[in-house]
């Protein structure tokens, strides 16, 4: 039996600037592309 050992990386860091804060989410383009198709065919 063979396994697909594939795996996706994600990040997710913390930006501060004085009392502002970002989020910054990093992950794969391929995921990215797939939200991306879902969003314009539900609309």
């Amino acid at each position: 039996m063979k396994q697909n050992m594939e795996k996706e990386s994600y990040g997710c860091n913390l930006i501060t600037q004085g009392k502002l804060k970002f989020y910054s989410l990093t992950m794969p383009s391929e995921i990215l592309a797939e939200i991306h198709m879902e969003m314009i065919v539900s609309v």
